[in-house]
């Protein structure tokens, strides 16, 4: 996990031309204030929602949970370890998976195309409902990326920094929303721990669901729409 996180770390920062003392002194600094502010965001989103299926009182909605799964992958894992009972046959069936995704990934690479073997890795251990988003999401990449190469090959020598441009601007459009959303979800748990409800600001009762679902498909689909024509 620390070497996944360093070179991450070490990447970003040559695309940025960090040197390399400023970047560790930064990390240093990043290392300081989570250490200060994470635990009290923690303890915020545990007291309104519950986490990884441990709520803090009786009688919450176990819909309102943060499955935590990457949290909950790491738990098993140490507890598998020193408890000395791993799953040997799933690491083995994991083992094989990555290893077939990472050739396939290397073969199609040849012919334009991708199997990324993080994605396969996401979507076995995500919930679905944060695995949905997330095709969705790649969908939605797909489309505009067809889109801006189509482009790219109709338009004339020079404006390559124009398609170069869309691309930037739909990544930080993306980056914007995922930050908001999480922004959001700390911002309404604050109600929620004060009042010890998730249901503190609802305005309607349990039998607008139905509706509500609707609705929710119809906003997902008119955001689609906007992203696109935005980018």
């Amino acid at each position: 996990g620390i070497s996944n996180d360093t070179i991450q770390d070490l990447k970003a920062g040559q695309m940025v031309g960090a040197t390399p003392w400023k970047q560790q002194l930064m990390l240093l600094v990043g290392v300081v204030v989570a250490a200060l502010v994470i635990p009290f965001i923690l303890n915020l989103l545990f007291n309104a929602y519950g986490i990884g299926g441990v709520f803090p009182r009786a009688g919450m909605d176990p819909k309102q949970m943060l499955a935590a799964p990457q949290a909950n992958l790491m738990a098993a894992l140490v507890q598998g370890i020193f408890g000395h009972h791993l799953p040997w046959n799933l690491i083995g069936i994991g083992f094989v998976l990555a290893f077939s995704c990472i050739v396939a990934d290397t073969l199609l690479k040849r012919r334009g195309q991708r199997l990324p073997v993080l994605a396969v890795a996401l979507g076995i251990y995500l919930p679905l409902d944060a695995s949905v988003p997330l095709v969705i999401g790649g969908v939605l990449s797909w489309l505009v990326e067809r889109n801006l190469n189509s482009k790219q090959r109709r338009s004339v020598q020079g404006s390559e920094g124009v398609v170069e441009a869309a691309r930037q601007r739909g990544l930080i459009l993306a980056c914007g929303l995922v930050a908001g959303s999480a922004l959001m979800g700390v911002i309404l748990a604050i109600p929620f721990a004060i009042a010890q409800s998730s249901d503190v600001l609802s305005i309607v009762s349990p039998s607008f669901t139905p509706t509500a679902n609707v609705l929710g498909t119809l906003v997902t689909i008119g955001l689609v729409v906007w992203i696109y024509r935005s980018v």
